[in-house]
């Protein structure tokens, strides 16, 4: 496993697809993107998202999303799916700008800082980059990469 890696293409597919594949272990996952849209086709990372910890029986993923406050209906269907299916807690900020997306299971930590969005079209129309941090060390002095997503999980938390 990567413990840094660059994402080139599709990089919230890319995010959802760890969603997914580590569904069971997840405990808490943090997203903070400042827009949220569904796909028109409902196979966004949104959908995938919320259908992977949404369709997991053990799940005891806590959710939290924290975007703009909505003023579209598109933004505003987005966030409606995360509280309604996954019962995600939701925060406004009024200037977020920032894109940070953090899993936390058993085990096994992931972040990504991105300029992407949680829309289907940062994956498929804009040109859009990420940077994948993984551990498999919860807190270490000695770990650079689990220091490093300690210190951003500490940042989305305040």
């Amino acid at each position: 496993m990567d413990k840094i890696s660059l994402i080139t293409q599709d990089v919230m597919g890319d995010f959802a697809e760890t969603v997914e594949c580590y569904k069971f272990r997840a405990n808490r996952l943090w997203i903070v993107s400042p827009w949220l849209a569904c796909d028109a086709g409902g196979h966004g990372p949104v959908e995938k998202i919320v259908a992977s910890l949404g369709n997991a029986p053990k799940s005891k993923c806590s959710v939290i999303l924290i975007t703009r406050p909505p003023k579209e209906e598109w933004h505003s269907k987005a966030i409606r799916l995360f509280k309604n299916k996954i019962n995600a807690g939701v925060y406004y900020c009024d200037h977020l700008h920032a894109k940070i997306y953090l899993l936390e299971c058993d085990g096994f930590r992931c972040a990504v800082l991105s300029s992407a969005n949680l829309t289907a079209r940062s994956g498929n129309t804009n040109l859009e980059i990420g940077i994948q941090f993984r551990t498999t060390v919860q807190e270490s002095n000695r770990d650079d990469v689990a220091a490093l997503i300690s210190k951003l999980s500490d940042y989305v938390y305040s």
